[in-house]
Parts: C-alpha cells; sequence; structure tokens
C-alpha cells in the first residue's frame, strides 16, 4: 500500500463547525435575532453613546498636571470593567452603514474546482489533514479569476497559508499549549483599549521650555525629540520660530501625554492655556501674530519617514565603528547599517560562499552587525529606543525569519533597563501578522498588558491585517469603531489601505465600473481615502481581471492627488504616502506579462517618466519586460532591453541565462525538444550576435570561457555574465540618452510588422528595406544614478504623460535614422525634481531606484518652511554634460528578421567599430580577470568524468551546464 494511500485511510477528515459566529461578540444581546450589518466605514461625527465619562456623574477634579481641555476626565482600560470597557450601544447609532452585502469571494473546498483545480486535487485537499486549517480566517482563501496565471497564484498563496498554519498547529502541539481563538484576541484588545475622545482641541496650549530643553527637542536623534513625542502621544505640536516654545494640538490625553513627556526634558515649564473648555471656544485674547510664529517640523523616520537605501560598494564589516559610543552615534551607525543596500552585480564578490559555513548575504551580515551592537557593552548602555526601534524594524519586516535576534536584542536592552513603547510591541506584532502566527500575537498583547500598555490605532490595523475573512474584519472594524478609533486622524485611510483587496474583488465580482467604485470608497472611508497602499492593491486586483484602463483610472488618481500637495515640508508625508513607487508600475507589467499584453506594459514604462514622480526602471521591471518578450519571440525588443539592462549592471539571472542558450550556439538539428523550435524562432546566430556585440565579439567570448574551464563542462551562466560585462565596461559610465519607453515603442512595432509580414518573404523584405537601423545616443551617467536603466531627459510635458492609457498607438519611426520626439525636457529644468531628490520615496522601494548617496533630508539640514524654494539638487542628472559630449550605440537592427544569413555585410561602421571596442575590453578583462579562475578550473578538471555523469546530459539545456563547441 503506498504513502499516499495510507494518509488518506488514516487521517479522518476534520470538518469544524462555522468558526463565524452568527452575532459579533461586540454587541448587545438584544441584537442577536438580526445578524450586524457590514461595515460602511461613511462615519458621522456625533459621538457613540457612553464613550465618554461626563465630570458629573464622576465628579472628579483635574489634577495641576493634566489639561482637562475637553471638560472630562478621560480613564484608562484599567479602571473600567469588563461592561464598561465594552459599550452597550450599537454601533450604528453613530454610524451610517451601507447595504453593500459583502459577498465571501472565498471558495469552499468543493469548489476549487472553478480555479482550475482537477477533481483528483479536490479530493486530496479534503481528505488530507491540511483540510481542517482551509477554513482558518487566517488563511487566504482562493478567489475567483478568469485567468489561469493568476487564479495558479491565488492557489499558490492559499496554500502557503495553510502551510503556515499546520506548521504553527504542530509547534502548538509539541509545545503542548492551548490553541488560540481570534474571539479571544478581539475581546483582550476591546477591554486593554481606552476610549478615545472625540474633541479635538486645535491650538490649546502653549508650553515654554528652557533653551537647553528645546536644544534636546529639536535634535536629530534620541528619545525625545519632537517627531519621537509626536509618534508615542498623537498630538500636534508646533515650534516658534522666535523663543523656545511649544503650541500643542490634540485630544486632552494626547496633550497630557506630551506634558508627561516634557517632565523627562525641562526642569521647568511655563503653560498657558489658549483655549477655554467650558465653552469649547478660542479666548478673545488669543494673539494671532503669536500663533503665526509658529511653524510644524517635518515627519521623522520614527512617523513613517523612510528615506530611500544608500547603495554601497562595500562589504557591510567594511563600515566603520564610531570612535565614541553616544546616542546620537549608535543611532546614526544603526541607520547606516539598515539603509545600506548592494548593487547585484556586486554581491557575489563581496559575499563569497565559504566551504563548510552557513551561506552569508548581505541581509543575513547586517542582521549579525546589528546584533552585536546591541550586545556590546559600550554602545548598549547609550542606546536609544529609536534605534532600537530601527533594528528590530529591519529585522522583522521579514515575517519571524530574523525574529531569535530580534527577542535577543530586546531581552537585552530590556535587562539594561530600557522602557519599551507601544510601537516596539508593534513590531513584533507585524512579524507575527506576516507569518500568521495568531499564538504569538496573543502572547505579546499579553506582555503589553503586563507592562500597562494600551493597544493603539496601529495595533488594531496589524490585526486587521492579519485577519483574512471579511465577515471577522467587519467585526473587527465593529470594535475600533465602539472605541473611536476611525475618528482618530488618518484612520479611515488607513482602513481603505487594509480593504483595499476585498473592495476591489467586491467591484469585479459585481461588474461595477470605476466611477461606481470610486464614489462608494469615497463615501465609505472619505475624500482622502486613496493613498499609494490602497492603490497598489486595487491595480493588482483589476490587472488580475484584465481592466487594465480601470487600472490606469486608479494610477492616474494616485498622481494627481501626489502633485495637488504642495511641495513643502509641512506636506512631505502626505506626498510621500501617496507618491507612486516602482511596485505601483511593476504590478501593471506583472498583470500585463500575463495577458501578454506588450503595448500595455510599454504605455506603463511610458508613464513612468514623468518629472514629478521621477521612478525609473530597476532590475524586477527589466526582467519582468525581458521575459515578456522572449515569449512573444521580439528579436529587436530583447536586444534592447539587454543593452539597456546591461548599461545599468541590473540583468536578472534568468535574463543572463536565456542569453547563454543563445551565445551557446545552435542545438542539435536531429533534436526534436521545444529547444530547437525556440532557437529558430528567436533567429539563431544572428540574434547571438546581437546580444554579444557582433560575430567576433560572440566568437571571442566563446574562447574566453573555453580557456578559462579548459575541455570539460562549463556553467552555463558563464556566457551571458561576460556577454553582460561587456558593455559596461566598453561604455564606461554613459547610459541610453533617450527613455526607454519611446525605444521600446518602436522596437515593439518593428517587430509586430516583421512578424505578421513573414508569412510572404516578399512583404517581409519590403519592410526590411524601408527599416532603418536606429542608432542611440549615450550620454554620461552621474554616480548618483548607478543600478537605473533610464536616466534619459524627458521628451513630453506632464500633461502628456497624464494622457498615456493602455491602448494608446505609437507614431512609426521605423523609416527615419534619428528620433522625432520633439523637444527635450532635461530634469533639472523641472522644479519638482528637487523634492524626488530630498524628499525620498518608501523603503527599498520594493527593490531598486537607489537614490543618490549625497541625498539631502529635511531632519540634517534644517530646512525652512518653504522647501521647494531653499532645497537645491546636489547632483543634478546630465548637468554638467557639454555640446558635443555623447557617444553612440547600435539599438535596433531590423536585419535580425531577415529570413537568410547575410553575414557581415549588413553591419555599418558603427557595429564594428562597437565590436572591436568590445574585443578590446574583453581582451583586457581575460587578463585581470581569468587568470585565476583558468587555475581553478584546470585543477577541478584533473579528475576524469564517468562515462554514467557524461551520459546524464550535463551538456543539456535542463542540466544547467553545457559543453562548447567550435
Amino acid at each position: 500500500m503506498s504513502l499516499g494511500i495510507i494518509a488518506r485511510w488514516r487521517v479522518r477528515p476534520l470538518r469544524l463547525g462555522p468558526s463565524i459566529p452568527r452575532v459579533s461578540l461586540l454587541l448587545p444581546s438584544r441584537l442577536r435575532a438580526q445578524p450586524p450589518a457590514p461595515f460602511s466605514c461613511h462615519y458621522s461625527t456625533s459621538p457613540a453613546p457612553n464613550t465618554t465619562s461626563s465630570t458629573q456623574e464622576h465628579p472628579k477634579p483635574a489634577s495641576n498636571n493634566e489639561y482637562d481641555g475637553d471638560g472630562s476626565v478621560t480613564r484608562s482600560a484599567s479602571d473600567l470593567t469588563t461592561s464598561q470597557a465594552i459599550p452597550s450601544s450599537s454601533p450604528t447609532e453613530s454610524l451610517v452603514f451601507e447595504d453593500i452585502d459583502y459577498v465571501e469571494d472565498e471558495l469552499p473546498i468543493a469548489s476549487y474546482k472553478d480555479a482550475y483545480l482537477s477533481d483528483d486535487m479536490m479530493a486530496l485537499e479534503a481528505d488530507l489533514e491540511r483540510g481542517r486549517f482551509a477554513g482558518s480566517v487566517l488563511v487566504k482563501h482562493p478567489t475567483r479569476a478568469s485567468q489561469r496565471i493568476a487564479a495558479r497564484e491565488r492557489l499558490r498563496e492559499h496554500h502557503k497559508s495553510v502551510t503556515a498554519q499546520v506548521r504553527h498547529a504542530k509547534m502548538q502541539s509539541a509545545l503542548q499549549t492551548a490553541s488560540t481563538d481570534w474571539r479571544q484576541v478581539l475581546l483582550r484588545l476591546a477591554q486593554n483599549t481606552p476610549m478615545q475622545s472625540l474633541h479635538w482641541i486645535n491650538e490649546g496650549l502653549k508650553v515654554d521650555v528652557p533653551r537647553a530643553a528645546m536644544d534636546v527637542l529639536l535634535a536629530k536623534n534620541g528619545d525625545y525629540t519632537i517627531g519621537a513625542i509626536r509618534r508615542r502621544t498623537g498630538a500636534v505640536i508646533m515650534v516658534s520660530r522666535d523663543q523656545p516654545a511649544l503650541l500643542l494640538s490634540g485630544t486632552a490625553r494626547a496633550i497630557n501625554g506630551v506634558i508627561n513627556e516634557l517632565r523627562g526634558v525641562a526642569d521647568t515649564m511655563t503653560m498657558i492655556r489658549l483655549h477655554s473648555p467650558s465653552s469649547g471656544k478660542k479666548p478673545q485674547n488669543k494673539p494671532q501674530a503669536l500663533l503665526s510664529s509658529f511653524y510644524e517640523l517635518p515627519p521623522t523616520r520614527e512617523e513613517g519617514f523612510r528615506p530611500h537605501h544608500v547603495s554601497t560598494d562595500r562589504h557591510i564589516s567594511s563600515i566603520p565603528v564610531p570612535a565614541i559610543w553616544t546616542t546620537a552615534t549608535v543611532e546614526q551607525f544603526v541607520t547606516q547599517l539598515v539603509d545600506s543596500a548592494v548593487r547585484p552585480h556586486l554581491h557575489g564578490p563581496l559575499y563569497k560562499p565559504t566551504p563548510g559555513k552557513v551561506l552569508v548575504d548581505h541581509e543575513r551580515a547586517t542582521v549579525e552587525r546589528i546584533e552585536r551592537v546591541f550586545h556590546a557593552n559600550p554602545s548598549m548602555q547609550v542606546a536609544s529606543r529609536s534605534a532600537l526601534k530601527l533594528a528590530l524594524q529591519n529585522m522583522c519586516n521579514k515575517g519571524d525569519k530574523y525574529l531569535p535576534e530580534a527577542r535577543s536584542i530586546f531581552m537585552a536592552m530590556d535587562r539594561r533597563g530600557l522602557t519599551a513603547d507601544v510601537d516596539i510591541y508593534n513590531i513584533f506584532l507585524m512579524a507575527a501578522c506576516k507569518a500568521g502566527d495568531l499564538r504569538k500575537f496573543q502572547r505579546t498583547l499579553g506582555l503589553m498588558h503586563h507592562r500597562d500598555l494600551h493597544p493603539n490605532l496601529d495595533t488594531w490595523l496589524i490585526f486587521l491585517r492579519m485577519v483574512q475573512s471579511s465577515k471577522v474584519r467587519s467585526y473587527i472594524l465593529q470594535a475600533m469603531h465602539s472605541k473611536n478609533l476611525l475618528a482618530l486622524p488618518g484612520a479611515l485611510e488607513k482602513v481603505a489601505g487594509a480593504m483595499a483587496v476585498m473592495d476591489a474583488e467586491h467591484a469585479v465580482t459585481r461588474k461595477k465600473d470605476i466611477a461606481t467604485f470610486f464614489s462608494e470608497q469615497q463615501a465609505r472611508y472619505g475624500a482622502d481615502w486613496l493613498s499609494r497602499e490602497a492603490a497598489n492593491q486595487i491595480i493588482d486586483v483589476f490587472g488580475t481581471h484584465g481592466r487594465f484602463e480601470d487600472a490606469f483610472s486608479v494610477l492616474n488618481a494616485l498622481i494627481r492627488r501626489y502633485e495637488e500637495y504642495p511641495n513643502t515640508q509641512r506636506f512631505i508625508l502626505d506626498r510621500m504616502v501617496t507618491r507612486p513607487d516602482a511596485s505601483t508600475f511593476t504590478s501593471i507589467l506583472i498583470r500585463a506579462r500575463n495577458y501578454g499584453k506588450m503595448p500595455v506594459a510599454v504605455n506603463a514604462v511610458r508613464k513612468m517618466k514623468r518629472p514629478s514622480l521621477h521612478r525609473l526602471p530597476y532590475n524586477k521591471i527589466m526582467h519582468v519586460l525581458f521575459e515578456m518578450a522572449w515569449k512573444l519571440r521580439l528579436r529587436t525588443t530583447l536586444v534592447v532591453l539587454w543593452r539597456y539592462a546591461s548599461l545599468a549592471r541590473i540583468t536578472s539571472w534568468r535574463m543572463r541565462e536565456r542569453v547563454s542558450l543563445l551565445l551557446r550556439g545552435s542545438p542539435d538539428p536531429l533534436s526534436k525538444d521545444s529547444w530547437s523550435s525556440t532557437y529558430n524562432e528567436l533567429g539563431g546566430e544572428k540574434l547571438a550576435q546581437e546580444f554579444a556585440g557582433g560575430p567576433a565579439a560572440l566568437a571571442r567570448i566563446r574562447a574566453m570561457v573555453r580557456k578559462a574551464w579548459g575541455s570539460g563542462s562549463v556553467p552555463l551562466s558563464e556566457l551571458g555574465v561576460l556577454a553582460t560585462k561587456a558593455l559596461p565596461l566598453a561604455y564606461g559610465d554613459f547610459s541610453p540618452g533617450i527613455a526607454l519607453g519611446d525605444v521600446l515603442s518602436q522596437s515593439v512595432l518593428l517587430d509586430f510588422r516583421c512578424i505578421n509580414a513573414r508569412k510572404s518573404e516578399e512583404k517581409l523584405q519590403d519592410v526590411l528595406q524601408s527599416a532603418k537601423v536606429k542608432t542611440l545616443p549615450l550620454l554620461p551617467r552621474s554616480s548618483d544614478l548607478e543600478g537605473r536603466a533610464d536616466v534619459a531627459p524627458y521628451h513630453y510635458t506632464a500633461a502628456q504623460r497624464t494622457a498615456i492609457g493602455p491602448q494608446d498607438k505609437w507614431d512609426d519611426q521605423s523609416a527615419s535614422e534619428g528620433w522625432e520626439f520633439g523637444q527635450k525636457v532635461w530634469p533639472q529644468d523641472q522644479p519638482s525634481l528637487s523634492e524626488a531628490q530630498s524628499s525620498t520615496a518608501t523603503s527599498a522601494d520594493a527593490g531598486g531606484n537607489n537614490p543618490s548617496k549625497n541625498t539631502l533630508t529635511f531632519a540634517e539640514h534644517g530646512l525652512g518652511e518653504n522647501t521647494s524654494e531653499s532645497v537645491a539638487l546636489s547632483h543634478s542628472p546630465l548637468s554638467t554634460i557639454e555640446e558635443g559630449q555623447e557617444k553612440h550605440m547600435v539599438i535596433i537592427n531590423p536585419r535580425l528578421w531577415a529570413a537568410k544569413d547575410p553575414g557581415q555585410e549588413y553591419r555599418n561602421g558603427m557595429q564594428r567599430q562597437e565590436e572591436e571596442l568590445i574585443i578590446a575590453v574583453l581582451n583586457t578583462f581575460e587578463k585581470e580577470q581569468m587568470g585565476p579562475r583558468q587555475m581553478r578550473s584546470e585543477s577541478a578538471h584533473s579528475s576524469k568524468r564517468s562515462e554514467t555523469e557524461t551520459s546524464r546530459g550535463l551538456d543539456s539545456v535542463n542540466g544547467g551546464m553545457v559543453a562548447l563547441s567550435d
């Protein structure tokens, strides 16, 4: 009996009852006869009943150290009983619900056939032990998709989440701990969360502090900076330009929290009340001149301001350690470690694998060095909470991958006596959320309660993202509303980002148009509901269902909202959370690749070239485009993408492997495998010569690899590695002078014309005779733009870029040798580029888009109110170009589609010069780099290979090794 039959015979399917109760845990018993209405998030400003205690019912005078601006005494959750912490009234009395009737788009096990699963797979999934975890509220349920690739992706995500729950269940069984229920977690959150006040006090208190205390508050690092205090309290703090004074706004709890924080910095304080608690109005004697002298500092990193990763060409261990450990130097050193990023082509030489040791990459080496910082005695004694948050966030962003290291430094700092705040525990909660471990989530909440820390809005949002059931999410949102958490500034926008996938799937299921979808989202979450987090998820859902027009509409709405904010430091965080990042465009490209829509992908790349966005193609975008062109057999487009990526040194492993297949040579003509037909459809030797730089360059690459590795088989990727190194060595620091989207539009047009004309030899000859060889101007690349494939000047205005749609047509310019794109617009002429250089976008930018090493930040330079006037470009791209300082490269060669191989007579003078240049740099590279490799290969191939090993086909494509032929 086979193992599978034994498993199906022994393992009985355990069918649990419905895991979702018919009544919410937080609703009163009188509503049990009817199910709760789904959440709508159309918020009403009327306060929820029984949310605050009146001073008449609880006569308790406010102390001298507390500010009772709203005329009420705020109580914590510890002062309330269980019945008082949970409101006894329905949230529907203060929250207007809409009958949106959420449809559960989750497929049960019996409906997997709609998601392209066979009957055998359905039966196996239902009978295995994993089946009892498939209905968990923590599992991503596979939704219906009209495209096979998208359906399989969702099934893979579903099986991944099921596997995680199985692993967590086995861990609980091994530890002999009780299982965790989401109801218990929700009840604990509701009991320990204090009621939020709905009364916002604008400019309610002025605080005068000593000059020494103001210096500490305005410092760049430390636990008592303005940004750190704003993050912990939720108040708005404005700073005076003339005197050491602060102006506080917020709820009474927030203002009291700021006062308590200031006691740790200032010995004496003078508080002036600018708000009347009895009438709730501003007093008549408030000096307007005084208020106009206050300004708001820009957000710090602790408040969500995430700068770019800074590219480095050194090993992480070579970063120098500060000579003297202070609070500022520790935080600066940790920031330097966290923000460091190694270019892909330097990762291998810097982190070479050592035999017998654990494989260490840049990420692992960074975590190990950060861990040493918080365990060493001199540095850990002066480390601050801000530095600890940076370290923990860097480790916990990967889920539970580095959770042991994160716990070790947390325990070390806890033994030292550092007081943890809610944000530190939220970081651990986020790690549990990404891992899908509800037990760790509940234990972390217990630690928070033991330390007398109360959950905040971020804690609830983490739990909301962790739950994958729309019904359970509605219960969570109702509980959040009962605590007035949804009335906090920016709460509904964050909820909209967490609910974006479900809202978009609901709109697609009901076949709603984009206008209806926008109006419903605005009614639920308010006018400012659209953020980058929400837009990226909505774009991905629309792209999954092939609705690219709607995806571009969401992108245009996000760009308009981003550009509406003034370019000042006050709105820097608003601009940052609405600025499209690389993932926004990558989602469109991936979905266009699944549908085989190359024009949609090209238009998305063209749309990236916008002065205000300053988004440039990075390695993942080049990889997706190359995969799409390879599957569609677009020859000239493949050459364009290969040369752009090679000049920027961002070719992916898959790109090099595919190019190596062509550079290897023609396969066996008698072979009937799929590679033989692919080789012929791509043009074979002609395309290989174009990748290498010419026939002589191709022969030189083959000879170098054969000489370095001896007569035996060599790794397949070696050919592609040499080919991709030749171009940047030949052209140095020069980069393409025309935008990638514009060049792709012409190459794709030429490829489509040639594919359609291949049916008739006469038509193909007419196309080839009319099409010209197009050259690409190369311009000097500044050092701060390394790793970006497109640093060309702008050719279109912002309005023209906005009008680009997924189905836009392009002008055919194949008959001309030049490029007819109109007048060039240089990047330094655009005033919004300064904001792109200084404000910095999201962390890591989803990969790519590394910033300048000399990027200006507001916190480092202390800029004034208007940053657009005070910030200048440190290194303006192409700003030092002189007249005639450019090179040229042949980028589009129509002769690749010739039916007969014309040999070398079709190559013009520029192509021959390029080939000679490539051969020269290959010879130099062989002398400097290939010598040691050749000696290693000769010793490795000294032993004879057995006939059995040779017969296994090490020279096959799938084997990963090739034997070069002469």
